[in-house]
């Protein structure tokens, strides 16, 4: 399984992510073969982030062939800073309702595999 997830975050990182810009935070999560009720779990959760901050852009991306099977969800939210990526985080942390919201993902028994704050890289 840590292979597939190396070689899926590479194939992320190489492919979406330049195509962005700005600041990227990327969540891999392993939903443990509950994926279709983490993404139901997930849905409110997404909108409740965009409420709290609606300058950055997310999106919910999982493998084309493969769909749920693989397991592996990744979660984008792409900031126009590292401030403004740390502002989304702070306001996701001090929401009563998104923590709720927030619980009922955990329940679902996912794993969260990665998260990191990726930059795009510039050949320029």
């Amino acid at each position: 399984m840590k292979i597939k997830t190396l070689l899926a975050s590479i194939v992320l990182t190489l492919v979406v992510v330049p195509a962005w810009a700005d600041e990227v935070l990327v969540t891999t999560i392993d939903t443990n073969e509950n994926t279709a009720a983490y993404l139901e779990a997930l849905e409110p959760l997404m909108a409740r982030l965009e409420e709290l901050n609606p300058d950055a852009e997310s999106e919910v991306l999982m493998a084309t062939f493969a769909g749920t099977a693989t397991g592996l969800i990744y979660v984008a939210v792409r900031s126009k800073s590292v401030a403004a990526a740390g502002a989304v985080t702070d306001s996701t942390d001090n929401d009563a309702k998104y923590q709720r919201l927030l619980a009922r993902v955990a329940a679902t028994g996912r794993t969260i595999v990665s998260r990191s704050l990726l930059s795009e890289v510039s050949f320029d």
